[in-house]
């Protein structure tokens, strides 16, 4: 995962996405490992930056890492499932 991030760091790199390519960025704002919704902003703000015009950012309020298994992963799923059906064939 490091190696991945080190690569989306690098406006080259990003430069070479496409930038219609649908994105969905999920985190928790107690999530120490993304510093908390920081990290995930962060990135966020890249692929914007970047041209990216199809990318959605949800930071869960009490949310930690696990989005997918925290208390309120029904709520996850079903963002999920909605962000999902949103894209076109």
């Amino acid at each position: 995962m490091m190696g991945g991030l080190d690569f989306i760091s690098k406006k080259s790199n990003l430069k070479k996405m496409n930038p219609d390519l649908p994105v969905l960025l999920i985190s928790g704002r107690r999530d120490p490992v993304g510093k908390n919704g920081k990290g995930v902003m962060k990135v966020y703000t890249m692929f914007r930056s970047a041209g990216m015009r199809n990318i959605l950012c949800r930071l869960y309020q009490d949310g930690r890492h696990e989005m997918l298994n925290e208390p309120n992963r029904d709520a996850v799923h079903a963002d999920i499932l909605s962000w999902l059906s949103g894209i076109p064939n």
